[in-house]
């Protein structure tokens, strides 16, 4: 719920301030399998992208929680290297707390050969990939293999 309070400074001036229940978040993350998936990042987006939010890490049982949000609509967003991403759309309410899962998709989005400038194959380079830099969102990193071979996932 919301509570109206009236402030009135030294000029009699009255302000009507909103006050909002915060809201919250809880939920699982899994792999493609239904499996809970510990360690995943999970982030909060708000879809006017006025506020995202300081990111939380799953627990050993797959489950994440956060509170003291605003009410809105959000994306809520989980990544694991290895297991990829998922994404799910959410309405936070005041003075409640919203649940859902959240389920990783591992697709390969790119890969390929690093060599050097010879063509030989170079082992153990680092390649990554983010879907928004500015916000290190959604990244993506690998090692090549001793072949130069990688494979990067959402």
């Amino acid at each position: 719920g919301t509570l109206d309070v009236v402030v009135r400074d030294r000029d009699h001036l009255a302000r009507t301030l909103q006050l909002v229940e915060p809201a919250g978040l809880r939920g699982l993350v899994l792999d493609g399998s239904g499996v809970p998936i510990s360690g995943a990042r999970v982030r909060v987006v708000y879809n006017d992208s006025s506020r995202i939010i300081e990111p939380v890490t799953s627990s050993n049982d797959g489950s994440f929680e956060l509170s003291g949000l605003l009410p809105g609509d959000v994306v809520v967003g989980a990544f694991l290297e290895g297991h990829g991403e998922g994404r799910h759309d959410a309405v936070l309410h005041s003075g409640a707390t919203a649940e859902l899962n959240i389920r990783l998709v591992h697709d390969v989005v790119c890969d390929g050969t690093v060599t050097d400038s010879f063509g030989g194959a170079l082992e153990g380079v680092r390649v990554s990939l983010a879907a928004d830099c500015s916000k290190d969102l959604w990244l993506s990193s690998t090692v090549t293999n001793q072949s130069g071979k990688f494979e990067l996932y959402n």
